[in-house]
């Protein structure tokens, strides 16, 4: 529900609107993948790149923790 709220507001270019969403999302679920990539998505968009790269090592230790790749 939440990730898919963000959906929403980054669709429509209201990045900060999506990131308060995929942060709830995160919020019930800290290894909720798909927002983790969202968020880090609509970080690059707003120029955050040193956040969005932190949320890319996190996405990398949950895979690693997973056994994804």
């Amino acid at each position: 529900m939440w990730k898919d709220a963000g959906n929403d507001y980054f669709k429509r270019g209201e990045y900060e609107n999506a990131i308060k969403c995929y942060a709830q999302a995160l919020s019930l679920d800290p290894e909720y993948l798909e927002a983790w990539n969202n968020m880090g998505l609509a970080l690059m968009k707003m120029g955050k790149t040193e956040e969005a790269k932190m949320v890319n090592r996190t996405i990398v230790g949950l895979k690693e923790k997973k056994g994804l790749r």
